[in-house]
């Protein structure tokens, strides 16, 4: 059609009337033109909202609701993939938190907090620095010490032991100091939830000789 009206636009003599009919020819062909453009256009973006309003999958017992989820109180996300960890059953008008657990963070504390890593977002969870371990990166074993500094001793070669053996000496030290600080902690822990003071220096005494019980020693003020 474009191109019979081409060629009709071309086979006019150029008289006036003629000119005016040329105008209006290519005025028509410019507008058909642009129509069909606008229904590609039109059709398109139809395909592309009907695709994405009829494959949104919701997880958590979320609903889809006109091309988005609408989660349940305890879960935010496009997916409704994040748990919320509020403190308490308050929420804002936006649903966000008014307090959060410990160790997380956020507008909606759906953020893990890392103590040697970082955090995975869509996981929600720590992806640890060796030799770090932990649901937060926040524990030191022995033998994963021993594994990370043993594969660096063969990537290393033996020029590596020299500077290696020493640095694996003192992060044991540092570990076994922290387990032990971490044990009576929680041992201080369980005397104050009984209203019970003790002595942090006879408990660490206690712990170092591994007596069964506190309770029958001489701890308790």
């Amino acid at each position: 059609e474009h191109q019979r009206r081409a060629n009709q636009y071309h086979a006019l003599p150029t008289s006036k009337s003629n000119i005016l009919t040329r105008y209006f020819i290519q005025m028509q062909t410019a507008l058909q033109s642009s129509f069909l453009l606008l229904l590609t256009a039109v059709n398109v973006s139809y395909t592309r909202y009907h695709i994405n309003h009829s494959t949104v999958v919701c997880g958590n017992n979320g609903v889809a609701v006109n091309g988005r989820c609408e989660c349940t109180e305890s879960f935010v996300g496009l997916h409704c993939e994040k748990k919320k960890h509020c403190r308490t059953w308050e929420r804002l008008e936006n649903g966000a938190c008014v307090d959060c657990e410990s160790g997380w963070s956020g507008t909606f504390c759906e953020i893990i907090q890392c103590e040697n890593g970082h955090n995975d977002l869509t996981l929600q969870k720590c992806i640890c620095e060796k030799p770090y371990s932990g649901e937060r990166c926040a524990f030191l074993k022995t033998a994963d010490v021993y594994s990370f500094y043993n594969h660096k001793v063969v990537v290393y070669g033996p020029v590596g032991v020299f500077s290696v053996v020493p640095l694996l000496v003192i992060l044991y030290c540092c570990c076994e100091r922290k387990e032990r600080n971490l044990r009576i902690k929680r041992v201080e822990s369980a005397l104050t939830d009984q209203n019970i003071t003790a002595d942090r220096r006879k408990i660490s005494n206690l712990l170092a000789s591994k007596k069964s019980s506190i309770f029958q020693s001489n701890v308790i003020h």
